[in-house]
Order: structure tokens, then sequence, then C-alpha cells
């Protein structure tokens, strides 16, 4: 059982089996853990407390031996745990309770036991042994970044009452033997030789006590007189001494170990090649090293470049290199490295991990200590050599570097110089190294980044857009990539917000986001690896895997090398024959070739690299094509070089791309050509260009980007018309742009204003979500796995039609319709048919009954609230989070608003006069406390959170909610007492007015449902039934009529749901299927409580003499024609608005016309229009009598 223990505070302990952390209770089944499911809270500060236990029997006087003497009694308290907190922030603590007092007897933070480890206390039985003896556990959190925390198991007491036992102790007679490991080859000094007697053995370290030892320092106990005594370090041969140890005394020992050591000559290898040609050059390969060296030749692609001299020839097989000039050891192991696995960090790798097909060596270069996973690397046996550069202080230099198969690169601190590692970066994989990049390096700019070369001319597979998630699950990934070999979990939160950068590959994606994506030499992966990281699952076997592939995957189609494996004797050389190969396909352009050969080896040096470059000359018949592409950004405004635009070369069906800088080259026969040019939202460049032998051929192309750029002739319309008459106006829509301009005329009763921000968002991270959001008993995360039978519903019953499910299935999502698009309605995150939060956003058209896929959420959340105005969406909370997302419907594309004023899921978003409202709802999915009355107000146009409006009269989480002009009802949901009784009320909030209103009662009190609503009625359509649990779906649809506001009652409509569905997030009304004096309401996904399984179904009802309400309609005394218009690009097209006067009275009138174009710079227009109708009148000429 539970132990019978006690919680207080604000907490998340609980009993159960762990599902994070670490994964398992220590024994049996349950444990004691913070949060057994995620991340314990923020600002947690609870505590688990033991049950009083006596101890008081167990006095100094209370046991007496067997000689009948008193003595004291051993008291021990034991556990096991698992701990892991936010170093420095977070704090876990034990305190032991003595009848009196509490005393504090551990407090810590930070990575702790990642494994079960056990603790334990002494305690003084003068003081403990007490009646009441208790022991707490407490954990205390700050505001933001948590951890998978605290887990206590097997808390115990034990009680040692016999005496103390007598161990017997021999005594032995020697001395010291004391001095320093050595590396023969170098004289370095060595840490982590084991120096070994008959009596024991040490290991070399430095002592920070007396630096003046310096490292490698061992002291020894021998016996007496002559003894032999061994030094050994791996890679290295062993030394024997055998000095006179003296009885007493200290005597000095120092031991050079050999090693073998590599090295080649020549340094490095070219040659110049005519294209087609093949020659074979010798490399030596010398041991000068006191051991042989076995070795394995790796081949590592690097760059091509297109420059070499044009019409000069050079001879085929001439050697560029120094041959005079040997390499030796290009890097010395830094001696404090730690050989053996920390003790707090013991891993075993999992057996099904990618294994390398010889030893790997692996520099980790991190502003940021490392300890954790460098000692997990060691763990696995394909990777000899896995050493640690700390990079807050220095930069490694290319030689460092290419002494290693693999650099692993990641920081918490700013590195000593980002742009210089950038560049260094950059030189090391042009020569055939390979990356694997870590958060926080990608971007540049954030004081954690890699800069220089690395950065600007785009080696990181990935793009940079933000700042750190709360935490997220491995989402999609590819199975049969050799990275995700044996992966079956991985979790982080201290992630980036990632794009694929062009010609990257992707392998994996977190939940809410990119992964592992690979781009030529580089892998790069969205986690974050220094100690006190939070990841927990395959992170280290992911990173493995990565390191391994990249060694396998860069094979050199030109290069080849005989013999590739062998062993050097000490003191002799072995030769290599390398050939070039200029006739391979993959050759088939002039330039420059480079790559390295990398002798991987036994030593303790690492790899050996060889630089080797093939020089292609063009012949003498041929030129190149070459230039920058630029493009113009919106209405021309200015240009910029266009990276990886496609240079299409339609004769010979070859392409190339451009580089960071727009620079693009391609050497051809001379000749004419046909060119296009494109790339990603420009409209292509299509030309003819003639290829001169032996020149440069300069093309310069510039784009245009594929965007409207519109105007308009008038910015509003003043007319006076005789009554009875009719006036025409023109509207002039021109469009400067190279895209089509779409535009559709709306009209309004209403005075509209076009509401401007003050200036574009600043680029904003997202803001601070709760990081592990809280799977109370109200989410529906917590009921994954309680999947039945597959839903089955053959026809929809009674009135309600099926229209084209939503792909995937979908609950709890953010909902929203625009009066721009009255055909369409968007549905927003959620939770998904998995019970994985979605971050797919999606447009349905009811027109051609057809979802569509939109740019997904950069975070997706689990009942968050959206509204629409003016063109954008606004996106709020979810899983309790202030997260604040804004979608461009006419650029398909998300930015982020400043945070929420507070945490929230299950509210209510309207909109209305400039203004956004996010109005109730929770803030942890635990209705019994958080649920808010709270309606905050965002103004557009200062961008920013103003004030609050008047609160809600009842606070609710989850209820019913549509708008209707500038009405917000909220209808029922959870309150503090929920799930025993739900709310019951019909909310209505005045958005002009700042004022509450409450109306009829709603009886059945259900929440968690779609509220549909016409201008005439609302629709309340399945949910949450009042009363048992969280999860009881209803077919019930329930309506009310608006005309007798805020009486009348709610009704039990005719016609039921086809299925109980709960959770069905919103409804919608369409007027697109039927007459139109019929509107459609509509209900969209669900959960069915007898299945456990999540629904895209898709339902719609009509209902008779009903319409949707709308700020756009159609007036009687103004029509445009025509109301749908396609301008092409640098055209323009006269537009007629005419007024009719025929059946108006005498008077003023005034309305809105309104343009929506997909213009992403001026996506709406309106135009205010003001009409005067006066009477008719005559015009008499004056009579003149002579």
């Amino acid at each position: 059982d539970n132990g019978s223990y006690t919680t207080a505070g604000d907490t998340s302990w609980a009993w159960g089996t762990p599902t994070r952390g670490p994964a398992g209770a220590y024994s049996g089944a349950n444990a004691w853990g913070t949060n057994l499911s995620g991340n314990y809270l923020n600002n947690e500060d609870g505590s688990l407390t033991s049950p009083a236990i006596d101890l008081s029997g167990y006095t100094p006087l209370s046991i007496t031996g067997g000689g009948g003497g008193g003595f004291t009694p051993q008291l021990q308290l034991s556990w096991w745990q698992w701990l892991q907190t936010e170093s420095g922030y977070d704090f876990a603590s034990v305190e032991i309770w003595d009848g009196l007092d509490w005393t504090e007897v551990i407090s810590t933070s930070g990575i702790i036991d990642t494994a079960w480890d056990p603790s334990s206390i002494l305690l003084d039985p003068t003081q403990y042994a007490v009646p009441d003896f208790r022991v707490r556990f407490n954990l205390r959190s700050d505001d933001t970044v948590t951890y998978p925390g605290f887990y206590i198991d097997d808390v115990k007491v034990d009680v040692f009452t016999g005496e103390a036992p007598h161990v017997p102790c021999s005594l032995s007679s020697g001395g010291l033997v004391v001095g320093h490991v050595y590396d023969l080859n170098t004289n370095a000094a060595l840490n982590g030789a084991a120096v070994t007697s008959s009596a024991g053995q040490v290991i070399t370290q430095g002592n920070p006590d007396d630096p003046a030892l310096g490292e490698g320092f061992y002291t020894l106990f021998a016996f007496a007189g002559e003894q032999p005594i061994t030094a050994a370090r791996p890679a290295y041969g062993p030394q024997v001494a055998s000095p006179t140890v003296i009885l007493g005394d200290a005597i000095r020992q120092d031991f050079y170990l050999p090693a073998g050591i590599l090295s080649a000559s020549p340094t490095s290898l070219a040659a110049n090649l005519e294209m087609g040609e093949i020659t074979t050059l010798t490399l030596s390969l010398e041991n000068l090293g006191g051991l042989d060296v076995t070795y394995n030749t790796r081949e590592q692609g690097g760059a091509y470049l297109p420059e070499v001299p044009i019409s000069v020839l050079v001879p085929a097989n001439q050697v560029l290199s120094d041959s005079a000039v040997k390499s030796g050891p290009t890097y010395q192991s830094q001696g404090d490295l730690p050989l053996v696995a920390h003790p707090s960090f013991v891993y075993t790798p999992p057996s099904e991990a990618l294994l390398a097909s010889s030893d790997l060596s692996v520099l980790l270069v991190f502003a940021a200590d490392a300890y954790q996973i460098q000692a997990m690397l060691q763990a696995y046996p394909d990777l000899s050599q896995v050493d640690f550069f700390n990079a807050t202080g220095d930069t490694p230099s290319l030689a460092t570097l290419q002494a290693y198969d693999a650099v692993v690169v990641g920081a918490n601190y700013s590195f000593a110089d980002p742009a210089q590692l950038g560049n260094v970066l950059a030189d090391y994989l042009d020569g055939g190294g390979s990356v694997v990049q870590t958060v926080p390096t990608f971007d540049p700019n954030n004081g954690w980044g890699i800069q220089g070369r690395f950065a600007n001319e785009g080696y990181s597979p990935f793009a940079y857009q933000g700042d750190w998630f709360a935490w997220s699950d491995l989402g999609d990934y590819d199975p049969a990539h050799p990275i995700m070999d044996g992966v079956a979990y991985a979790g982080d939160s201290f992630r980036q917000m990632l794009e694929i950068a062009p010609e990257s590959n992707w392998v994996a994606s977190w939940m809410d986001d990119e992964f592992v994506v690979t781009k030529g030499s580089v892998v790069a992966m969205n986690t974050f690896l220094p100690d006190g990281s939070a990841w927990t699952g395959d992170i280290p076997l992911i990173l493995h895997n990565s390191i391994v592939w990249l060694q396998t995957a860069g094979d050199v189609p030109w290069l080849f090398t005989d013999p590739i494996t062998g062993t050097v004797p000490t003191l002799d050389t072995q030769t290599i024959q390398v050939t070039f190969d200029a006739s391979v396909p993959e050759v088939n352009q002039p330039g420059q070739y480079t790559a390295a050969l990398k002798y991987t080896n036994d030593s303790p040096y690492g790899a050996l690299a060889v630089p080797v470059t093939m020089t292609v000359n063009a012949p003498v018949d041929w030129g190149r094509l070459t230039g920058t592409i630029r493009g113009w950004d919106y209405c021309d405004q200015n240009s910029l070089p266009l990276e990886n635009a496609t240079v299409e070369i339609h004769d010979l069906s070859v392409t190339t791309l451009s580089s960071a800088d727009g620079s693009y080259n391609y050497w051809l026969p001379a000749g004419n050509y046909t060119v296009t040019v494109s790339a990603k939202d420009y409209l292509p460049n299509k030309f003819t260009v003639t290829i001169l032998a032996g020149e440069l051929n300069p093309q310069n192309v510039e784009l245009r980007l594929n965007a409207p750029c519109s105007s308009i002739s008038d910015e509003s319309f003043t007319v006076t018309v005789v009554q009875g008459s009719v006036l025409t106006k023109t509207l002039q829509l021109s469009n400067a742009g190279a895209g089509e301009l779409l535009a559709r005329f709306l009209q309004s009763k209403y005075d509209l204003e076009q509401v401007t921000p003050s200036g574009s968002f600043p680029n904003l991270a997202m803001p601070k979500a709760i990081s592990s959001w809280q799977s109370g008993p109200t989410s529906v995360q917590t009921l994954s796995g309680q999947k039945e039978e597959p839903l089955r519903v053959d026809q929809p019953l009674s009135g309600w039609f099926g229209a084209l499910d939503i792909p995937g299935g979908i609950i709890r999502y953010a909902s929203a319709q625009c009066p721009e698009l009255p055909e369409s309605y968007f549905v927003f995150g959620g939770v998904d048919g998995s019970f994985n939060i979605s971050s797919k956003a999606w447009r349905y058209d009811t027109r051609t009954n057809t979802w569509n896929s939109l740019a997904d959420l950069p975070w997706g959340g689990e009942a968050p609230a959206a509204t629409c105005y003016q063109g954008k969406i606004y996106v709020m909370g979810g899983n309790g989070s202030d997260a604040f997302l804004i979608y461009d419907l006419v650029a398909d594309r998300w930015t982020f608003g400043p945070a929420l004023p507070r945490g929230v899921e299950g509210a209510a978003a309207a909109a209305w006069d400039g203004k956004i409202f996010l109005i109730g709802g929770d803030n942890d999915f635990y209705p019994g406390n958080g649920v808010s009355d709270e309606v905050n107000i965002f103004d557009i146009v200062t961008q920013t959170w103003v004030s609050n409006g008047a609160s809600l009269p009842i606070a609710t989480g989850n209820a019913g909610f549509a708008q209707i002009g500038p009405y917000a009802y909220l209808v029922g949901g959870w309150g503090d007492l929920a799930p025993t009784e739900n709310i019951s009320a019909t909310q209505r909030y005045d958005l002009m007015n700042d004022t509450w209103e409450l109306g009829p009662v709603f009886e059945s009190a259900r929440a968690d449902f779609a509220l549909a609503a016409t201008s005439q009625t609302l629709y309340a359509i399945g949910g949450d039934k009042d009363g048992q649990d969280f999860f009881d779906a209803t077919d019930t649809v329930e309506s009310l009529l608006l005309d007798t506001w805020p009486a009348g009652d709610w009704a039990t409509y005719s016609d039921s749901l086809p299925v109980a569905f709960t959770a069905n997030s919103a409804g919608f009304c369409t007027q697109a299927h039927s007459a139109p004096d019929v509107a459609e309401v509509w209900s969209v996904g669900g959960l069915d409580t007898d299945t456990f399984l999540i629904s895209g179904r898709t339902f719609f009802h009509e209902t008779l003499g009903e319409t949707c309400f709308s700020i756009y309609s159609d007036l009687p005394w103004i029509s445009v024609q025509p109301f749908i218009t396609i301008v092409p690009g640098g055209d323009e097209q006269f537009i007629e608005v005419v007024f009719n006067a025929s059946d108006l009275d005498l008077g003023e009138y005034t309305a809105t016309l309104g343009i929506f174009t997909n213009d992403p710079g001026s996506p709406l227009y309106y135009l205010p229009v003001h009409l005067s109708v006066r009477g008719s009148y005559l015009n008499f000429l004056p009579l003149v009598i002579r």
C-alpha cells in the first residue's frame, strides 16, 4: 500500500506506477513521486510525510548486551530515490522529526539520481528514539522550467541492537611509492593510468589541493623490499619497474608508457586531372612510436568549388603537396579527461544500437559541462575515444578537430569566440569531418549560438525560429533510418523552435516541432545535452547512432585507397596507394573537389586526417555560367540574395542551386542554352544564354515575389443621389505585383474601421508555457489506452448529415470562423485520435466538402481558444499555458503575440472593435481550483493586454461558447463543484459596453460541448452530462430562441446527434448547402466515451428559416460589379459601384464597403460609404419681357 503517507501544500506528490522519471517503482508496482506521468508543478511547494514511527524502545538505556552492560543501539533511516530537478532553482529536501522540531538533513538541486539509488542517514538515538518519529520529503520549484522530480520507494528504519562486530585487522609492513606516469612520445602527464603492486592499485590523477604536483600523480602503498610495480593505461603499452620500497618511508618512481604514433607523408594529397582521367598517388603511413599501430581507413566527403583556371592546362599528375613535411600527432588528449562513467551516470547501451564497423573517436566541443553525456557515449564499445573540449575559454583548432571522426557541439554558456568556432567547424566539414549540432546553438544571435561560416553559409540543417518550449515527447520518425535504430522513446523540455533548412533531410519530429534532421555531414538534434538537462529516453542512443551514421554516409565516389586496413609495426612504414578518379559519374563538372582520408587507429592520439584535393580542369571548349540570383520582396521594394534557388538547364536536363550569397556556377560546353531560374514563392525567370568557350559567362537574375501588390483609387465614397434614381461610381483596383490579385467585395451596415497594429510584432520567442502541463482529471490524455472496439456509424440519423471526417480525429481544439470567408471554418490544435497533442491547423470548405491543411501551429495544446478578426486568427492558451499565437489567413503564417496575462485551457474567445477578449477557462484541468471569472482584453493597435473587463457572473471553464455580433454567449461548463455539479448558467457578455447578463437556466448543465449559433437560436450539441465524472457523453441537442432574451427556455431539439459525443469543442454556422433562408449548424469531432475513441466525424443539421450572423450583408441600395474579381500582375480593373435610391426614403445612409484580398500587405480594405438621398427639383429659366 501507500504506507499511509500524507501530502500537503501545492504539490504533485502522488502514489502509483511511475511512467516518467524512473518509469517504474524500485520494488513492486507503485512508488511515491512528484507527478507520476510528467514533470512537477511550477511554483510547487509541497511535502510527503510518513506516519508516526515508534522508536521509543531504542533509547540508549533500553537495550542490554549479552554481558548485561548497556550500549547505544544503531538507528539508520534508509530509502531508495530517483531525483532530477532544475539545478540551482528547484530544490528537494529531507527533514526528520524528533517529537518537537523538524530538522533538515538533506537539501539538494540538479540531476542527482537518474537511476534508483539508495540513500541513508544515521539517527542519533538520544534525540530520535521517540514514539512519533517521522520523515518528510519536500520539493520546492520556481515559476519556470520543471523536471521529472523526486521519486521515493522502500523507506525504512533499521535498528541494530547487537554489539558492533569485531573485524580482524592485520598490519602490513611497507612504504609509499609516489611519482608520475607520462607519455613516452610527448612527455605529457597521464591521468587515468593504473599503477599496481602486490599490495593494491591506484589511478593517476591531478591533485587540486597541491597543484604543484601536476597531473598524472599517484601515491601507492607497497610492501617493503624490491617490489614489481606496473603502470598501464588503455592504448599504451605497460611499463614494469622494480624499485626497493623502504619500510616506513617514501620513494619516487616515474613511468613512461610507450604508444604507437602514426604520421603521414605527405601531410596532404592533391592531383590535377582532366575530366575523365585517373591517377594514383602514394601516401606513406609511418609509426614513430614504441607500439604497433592498427589502422582503418575512412573516407569523408568535403566540398566542391567551381573555381579553376579557364583554358590553363596543368600537368595531370602534378602533386601539389609538400612531401618534405611529415604530420605527427595533431591533438594531445587533455590530461584531466575522465576515463570512466561518473558514478551517478552509470549507463548500459541498448543492444539494438547501430554499430560502427571500426572504433570511432569523438570530441565534445561544449560551452558547458557535459560529463553525463560523455560518460554515456564512453559506454558504447564502438566509440573508443570520447574527449571533451571546454569551448567557453578557447576555440579548438582545425588540427584538433581533424583528429576525431566526429564532433558534437553544445552549450549552456557562451562560446569563447562563436564566429571563429563556426569558421573552424566549416573548415572541418569541408575537409571531410562530421558534426552533430544540438540546442541551443541553432540561433547565431542568442548568446549561445554558432556564428561564422557555419551559420552564414548554410551548414546547419535547421533554421532558427524561436526559443524553448515546454515538455514534448517523440512524435513521428522514420523507422528505417539508421539513426533511429533501437529507438523506442525520447522526451525533452529544453528545445528550440526550428524549421528544416533547404537541402536537409527529415529523420524525426517531436510531437510539436522538428527533432532530428541531416544535411550533408551534419546531424542536428533539437535537444539539450549539457549536464543538468531534462531529457529522458533514448537520447544517448540517437546521438550515438548519429555519430556512427555520419561515418557510413561519407564515402567519396572519386577516391580509392589500397590497403584500407592494416598494422604499421613500430618504427616502420606502410605504403598506401591513393587513386583519384575523375571519370566517375559524380564528377561531371570541372572544379576543385575536397575530401579527407581519416585513419582511425588504436593509438591514444585519435584519428589521423589527411586532406585530399582533386582539381579537375575545364576543357578548353567549355565556359562557366555564373551569376547572382536576387529576389524582390513585397511590392518590389528591396531585393535580397536568394539561397537554394534552382537553376535548370533544359538542354542538358541538369540543375544546380544557388549558395547563401545567391551566387551560382555551372560549367558547360560552348553553345546556346535555355535556362530557368526558380525559387519558392517567386515567379520563375526563363532566358536563353550563349556560353563562350574559355570565358566566364555572367547572367545575373532577379525574381519577383509571386504575390500581388494592390492599391485602390478611392478610400471612401460620399455621394448624393436623387430619390428614385441610380448613380454609378468607378473604383480602380490596381495590382503592381507579379502575382494575381484575388478580391472579394463585401458590404456591411456597420461603420467598420480597419485596425492596423502600431508596428509589427517584435521577434518574440514562445512565451513561457507551463512546461509540464498537468494532466488533471478533465484532460483527455488521462484516457489514453482505454480504447475498445472501433467506432462505426453507418448513416447519420434524424436529420443530421455527415460531411467529410476531419483527418485523424480531433477533440478539445480551438475553433474560429471569419466573416470574410463565410463558407469556411477553422480548427486548430487539440488532441488527435492517438491521444496526442496536435499542432495541425485545418480549414473546412463547405462548398467542396474538403479539409485543407494549413501551416502547422508552432505550439500545440489541449483546449486552446480562438477568434478571428480582420483576416487574422488569434489562438490562446491550451494546456494551461500563456501561449498567444496569431495566424495570418493570407500569408498562411504564424507569429507570436505577447504572453497571455494568465495560463489557461478551456477558455472562450471573442473579437470586437479592435479588441480581443479572453474569457473564463481553467488553468490546470482541475476544475476544483483555478476556474476563472476573468475577462482579459487585448488591444490590436497597441499590441498589449490593456485591462480586464467585467468579471463573469459565474466562473466557468470548458463552457459552450459562441459569438453573435457584439455579444458573447457562454453556456454551462465546469466550475468548482464539477463533476458532481456542472454550471447551469447561460451568460451573455456585451462586448461594446462591458456588461454581463444572465439568461435562462441551462437545466441539463452540460460542459465540454459544441455551441452553434444562428442569428436567431443557440444550439447546445452533445457534451458531458451533469454529475458522475468528466466524461459522460450525451447525444442531447437543445436550442434557445434569442428573440425574447433574457427570457425564454432551453428546449430539447427534435433531432439528437447520431452518436453521443463529448469534447466536440465548437459548433459552427454556415449557409452553403441549403437555400438562402436555411442555415447549417455543425459539430466536428468528439470523444465516444463508450469506446474511448476520438472521432473525426463531422455532422451538420439544417435549420429552416434561420441565417448565420455576419457583420457583412447585402444592402439594397449598394451593389458592386463584379463582386469577385481577379486582377493579373501589372494590371488594373475598374469596378462599378452602383448606388440605387429607387426605393429609399429621403435622408442619410451609411455603410462600409469591404475588399478582402490575397495581398499579404493589404488583405482588407474598408471604404466608408455615405449616401445622401435628395428630392427631385425643377430648373426654371428667367423670362425677360421687353
